[in-house]
């Protein structure tokens, strides 16, 4: 997974603005160039669209200064429209690999901690999203910057065609991780002895693919557990403290709601890491 470019997606609100620190993390994985895009709804009254642009193009201007100063060529874009359409069709036309984004989340209400505009980019983006959920606040010091985004990762595996082709594309990413949880979930009804036998076989191909890992030097451990899959995956992150949650799509469904596959849905919604997002194939 060779990240040139990347597209970050802000409206300015305090966790989009602090993205920018996590810029630094990707260096390894040859990072050159950075769009920066903000989108003005297109709901917003032409003259209040206006003053609007005006006040954007100045807090672009000092985020490109910001992101100048690590040495990183940024590209500042202003449009107008609708916000998850603009950043989904930013991919294609700006040739990138990434986008990262902040929650955008506005409400208090379980369901909607993602927000809108965020839970449609992950519905609809060809690349990868990293959504960083970890910001507190009111930083303390030492609390700026994005660090250790890689550092304990948790990687949840259903061995399904789009979990394993996410699974050799994170395998480019073990320049940065330092430890890798693979964790495996049985859901549904056993009685004992078929569940014994699946988790056997489980523990089989989760070590296959500890091995593979384990060859690119990193520290690997591995878990599998019945139960509820994306319940069991947050409780593991929280229980673990890992820095990042990384998951594929599935995006098998004909519901807009539901492309995300229901665990991954889960997951993004309710997690408190961040969790870095690959599409299905």
């Amino acid at each position: 997974m060779v990240i040139e470019r990347l597209l970050l997606a802000t409206d300015f609100s305090q966790p989009a603005m602090h993205l920018l620190d996590c810029l630094p993390e990707f260096g390894a994985l040859g990072l050159k160039e950075v769009v920066l895009l903000h989108v003005i709804d297109r709901q917003n009254p032409a003259r209040q669209a206006d003053y609007i642009e005006i006040t954007a193009q100045e807090i672009m201007d000092g985020l490109k200064a910001k992101c100048d100063s690590m040495g990183l060529r940024c590209r500042p874009i202003v449009a107008r429209g609708i916000p998850s359409a603009e950043i989904v069709a930013a991919v294609s036309r700006e040739n990138v690999q990434l986008i990262l984004i902040a929650p955008h989340s506005k409400g208090k209400i379980k369901e909607f901690l993602l927000g809108s505009t965020t839970a449609e980019v992950l519905r609809l983006s060809p690349v990868p999203v990293l959504i960083n959920k970890a910001y507190p606040l009111d930083p303390l010091p030492g609390q700026e910057q994005c660090f250790r985004l890689f550092q304990k990762v948790l990687i949840p595996l259903d061995f399904s065609p789009h979990s394993l082709a996410m699974l050799g594309e994170v395998q480019d990413l073990a320049a940065l991780m330092q430890e890798v949880i693979l964790l495996n979930v049985v859901e549904g009804d056993f009685d004992t002895e078929e569940l014994i036998r699946t988790v056997e076989n489980r523990q089989i191909l989760i070590t296959a693919r500890k091995n593979d890992l384990d060859r690119l030097g990193l520290k690997v451990r591995t878990m599998v557990h019945q139960g509820p899959a994306g319940a069991d995956i947050l409780a593991v992150a929280e229980k673990e403290d890992v820095t990042l949650i990384i998951l594929a799509t599935r995006g098998e469904g004909m519901v807009k709601e539901f492309l995300l596959g229901s665990t991954a849905n889960e997951v993004t919604r309710q997690s408190k890491r961040p969790v870095l997002i690959f599409p299905g194939r």
